[in-house]
């Protein structure tokens, strides 16, 4: 799970780096500008939640990407 937008890295890069070393690991963005992003990540799994998210909507969207779902 990674914010799109930080100060020295963004999102899409950490999300990069990590399918570096484990290709297909699910990945969840979050952000406060949704509407403006669209995830140059290709690979399945991944999603993006605006900010602010339900707690249980979060958990359940990790849950199933964890099992695959």
């Amino acid at each position: 799970m990674t914010d799109i937008n930080m100060p020295d890295f963004n999102g899409f890069d950490v999300a990069e780096r990590a399918r570096e070393r484990h290709p297909g690991l699910p990945i969840v963005f979050v952000t406060a500008l949704a509407d403006q992003v669209y995830a140059p990540v290709n690979e399945e799994p991944f999603h993006c939640f605006p900010k602010p998210f339900a707690l249980q909507t979060l958990v359940t969207t990790v849950d199933e990407m964890l099992a695959g779902r």
